[in-house]
């Protein structure tokens, strides 16, 4: 068996680069997404909103902000905001209302469903 090389193991190369599609996810803002490939039974892709805002329900995903800012605010009152960076790798559950705001800005984020 040949063992993988360094490239082989790149899910993305750039993920700031990488070309989306628009996947009809929101009727209220433009959203886009491409997948990546699977880690066992764990989806990886990536996912954009645009400007703007959406009421929906959350689905079990974890996801990192690379690129814009956004809230989320959940039946209870309490807000997520979203910014770049470690400091809103976030998780959100299935079944959790909730409303997404991206304010003037698209939001660009990696998704592990």
């Amino acid at each position: 068996m040949t063992p993988p090389t360094a490239a082989s193991r790149l899910l993305c190369d750039d993920v700031l680069r990488a070309t989306l599609a628009d996947d009809g996810a929101s009727a209220a803002l433009r959203t886009a997404a491409a997948g990546l490939g699977s880690l066992g039974a764990t989806e990886v892709g990536l996912w954009e909103a645009g400007p703007g805002s959406d009421v929906d329900v959350e689905s079990d995903e974890v996801f990192l902000v690379l690129v814009g800012a956004g809230s989320i605010t959940f039946d209870d009152g309490s807000v997520l905001l979203l910014r770049p960076g470690c400091s809103s790798f976030c998780k959100t559950a299935t079944g959790q209302p909730g409303r997404s705001s991206n304010g003037s800005e698209s939001c660009t984020s990696p998704d592990i469903l």
